[in-house]
């Protein structure tokens, strides 16, 4: 059988669907005998339930709809919600998993009241459950929820923190390093209902109650209204949006997340330390990432797609094409700073980038 299955087709395609079939059993020995907990919502699937009356702020990636064909993505196929008879406040929340072709998704939620009672939301697995944790110089006393940073792929929740009324984060629950981030929360404002959506194994989108009637800024921030790659910029950071659609357009029919790095540190301690600034150019005028380069190698960062690009690269359309690096010097630890940022755009794209110094410098 050893000799043959190399050379005949039909063993071989035997193999692999043996292989599929022992994830798929996995799988289905984990969910087996598993409900979806929390109050029924009225949906396609679930006609039966409750009407959704109440407005959200939710969080979600890649959501189709019932009747969509899709191949990336996720369907939800149960809506439920949990009420609290005030607000949301908890001794402990646990955070349910279930293991997908070797990642981790949240497939639930417990909140654990001081008394000991709890309800849960979602699909909870006694046996796969983490207890969220704030570090060490927080007590232990119950607290009160204000909201969630959550961390999302393509086709579930990776990981949770949880956010208190008093602005505290918690430490992340789950797996948050290769997943966009996405801010659900309103400081001082205390959750008292939750809504959330599963597909057949995982949490799929997350919500928590709207002020019903407010304004388009009390309702929901540019830091809570997408997704946000590496992580959330923090709150003192302000961002006035942009002169399109994004991004609430997609790619791909995903939504595309928001890429930020702090350039000077969160506070702008780094600025002193910043000696060179690189522009990746690609076919001739297309500006697709960019390099900061400090005193303390251990700082440098990026952004976008560096080079070098290949010859065969998608969306090359000049000929002749080519590509540059192109490099600015910036005296930080003299106290040289950026004072403004100017650019060009074509077609929906930056074909020209101006960089303000005492002295000014400039590439196109």
């Amino acid at each position: 059988m050893k000799f043959l299955a190399p050379v005949t087709p039909a063993l071989v395609n035997r193999k692999r669907i043996w292989s599929l079939a022992l994830r798929l059993e996995e799988l289905m020995a984990q969910v087996s005998g598993i409900s979806c907990q929390g109050c029924p919502v009225r949906s396609y699937y679930e006609p039966a339930g409750e009407a959704d009356t109440l407005e959200w702020h939710t969080a979600s990636r890649g959501i189709r709809g019932p009747t969509a064909s899709f191949s990336v993505g996720c369907r939800p196929l149960r809506a439920r919600v949990v009420f609290f008879e005030a607000a949301l406040e908890v001794k402990d929340i646990w955070v349910s998993f279930v293991s997908i072709n070797g990642n981790s998704f949240v497939s639930g939620l417990r909140f654990v009241r001081d008394d000991g009672h709890g309800t849960s939301l979602g699909y909870i697995h006694p046996g796969n459950e983490v207890k969220i944790q704030f570090s060490h110089d927080r007590k232990s006393d119950p607290y009160f929820i204000s909201g969630w940073r959550l961390a999302i792929d393509r086709f579930g929740f990776r990981a949770i923190a949880v956010v208190t009324d008093e602005g505290t984060i918690s430490l992340w629950t789950g797996e948050p390093e290769q997943s966009p981030k996405w801010c659900l929360d309103g400081p001082g404002e205390r959750i008292s209902v939750a809504k959330a959506e599963f597909d057949a194994f995982k949490l799929v989108s997350l919500s928590r109650g709207a002020t019903p009637n407010a304004s388009g800024d009390q309702r929901l921030s540019w830091r809570a209204r997408c997704l946000w790659s590496p992580d959330v910029p923090p709150d003192h950071v302000y961002f006035n949006g942009t002169y399109d659609d994004f991004p609430s357009k997609s790619f791909q029919s995903l939504p595309v997340t928001l890429s930020t790095i702090m350039i000077g540190g969160p506070y702008g301690d780094d600025l002193s330390q910043l000696i060179e600034i690189v522009v990746h150019i690609f076919d001739v005028d297309k500006l697709m990432g960019f390099e900061f380069f400090y005193t303390d190698p251990s700082k440098n960062q990026s952004i976008g797609r560096l080079g070098p690009y290949g010859d065969d690269t998608q969306w090359r359309t000049k000929a002749p094409s080519d590509d540059f690096r192109l490099s600015m010097a910036i005296a930080g630890p003299e106290g040289e700073r950026i004072q403004g940022v100017g650019v060009s755009t074509r077609q929906g794209g930056i074909c020209g980038l101006k960089v303000c110094f005492p002295a000014l410098v400039t590439c196109s």
